[in-house]
């Protein structure tokens, strides 16, 4: 009986044994099977990714392929035509090989003129070697608003002299024209040319009338001239340097504008008649605009003469030299 107990006690340890085994079994294989399903997941997974990218591959590699179809089609077809002009030694062939000669040679005379365009263009505004010189659009833009100015001016006054000095007046038109038309080409170096052939006259037609009325008015003195000229209406001295800075113009410092260059006189006298043009002024200040560009061209006539300007510069000193006094 004890041997049958011992037995019986064994047997039921080994059963213990056996069913926590199995217990340990079936949690490895809920395991086993869960990881066996996140693995399928993430296969099928990333076999939609790549039957993604494959279809995208495909799909390029087919348009790829269509378009090295279509340049391919593109050379036979024009090896079809290069062989039938080479090799058709017919009337119509020989003709037409001339036709495409022709077209070829006129294509490349074409192309020819437009690089060298291109390299003035160059030149002109990237290396500033054409022809000398590189000119700054502003420049010419400055220069032809002053041409403009000063045929409007000496118009004017062409007409208060009954249009004696009308063949004057049309050599400036042309010059007007000429500049503007060279403009709209681009052609800049001709353009510049032209607005300082005009403006030249300009500056003659002063000259000219100021030998006209040397010889039409009575005989007056040089110095009693000079004096009416610094002088307006009133009988007041005309501060020329007042008149072409304006408010910038500092009476403490008058000194100081009798030693501007006439570098100096051009570039305040440009700034100053982009502020004042006519052109650029409304209809109600227009009277206004055009008295004061008068003015800064008689300035400016003074001021920028070496002669002219020491002259005045002379009377100046002493017109304040008295007033501080």
């Amino acid at each position: 009986m004890e041997e049958l107990d011992s037995r019986e006690r064994i047997c039921r340890e080994k059963e213990e044994d056996i069913e926590s085994r199995d217990i340990d079994l079936r949690g490895r294989e809920d395991t086993f099977d869960l990881r066996e399903k996140e693995l399928f997941d993430s296969f099928e997974k990333e076999k939609a990714e790549w039957e993604e990218k494959r279809e995208e591959i495909e799909k390029v590699l087919s348009e790829k392929e269509k378009e090295l179809d279509r340049k391919i089609a593109a050379i036979e077809e024009s090896a079809i035509v290069f062989e039938d002009i080479k090799f058709d030694d017919t009337e119509d062939g020989r003709k037409a090989k001339i036709v495409v000669k022709e077209a070829i040679r006129r294509s490349l005379k074409l192309l020819e003129e437009l690089m060298n365009e291109f390299k003035e263009l160059e030149e002109k505004y990237s290396s500033g070697t054409f022809k000398g010189i590189a000119i700054p659009i502003e420049d010419i833009s400055d220069s032809f608003e002053e041409l403009k100015s000063e045929f409007s001016n000496i118009s004017e006054h062409n007409n208060e002299y009954e249009n004696i000095f009308d063949l004057w007046i049309k050599e400036v038109e042309n010059y007007i024209e000429e500049t503007d038309t060279n403009i709209k080409k681009h052609l800049f170096p001709e353009a510049y040319r032209s607005c300082i052939f005009g403006l030249s006259y300009c500056k003659s037609y002063i000259k000219m009338v100021e030998i006209f009325n040397e010889y039409t008015s009575p005989e007056t003195s040089d110095e009693s001239s000079s004096d009416d000229e610094h002088k307006d209406s009133d009988g007041n001295f005309m501060n020329w340097y007042e008149i072409l800075w304006e408010e910038e113009y500092d009476e403490s410092k008058y000194e100081k504008y009798t030693l501007y260059s006439e570098k100096d006189i051009n570039k305040q006298y440009k700034k100053m008649m982009k502020k004042h043009h006519p052109d650029k002024a409304t209809e109600e200040n227009k009277e206004k605009a055009h008295e004061k560009s008068t003015m800064l061209n008689k300035a400016k006539e003074i001021l920028s003469d070496e002669y002219k300007k020491s002259n005045y510069d002379r009377e100046y000193m002493e017109y304040f030299s008295k007033k501080n006094k």
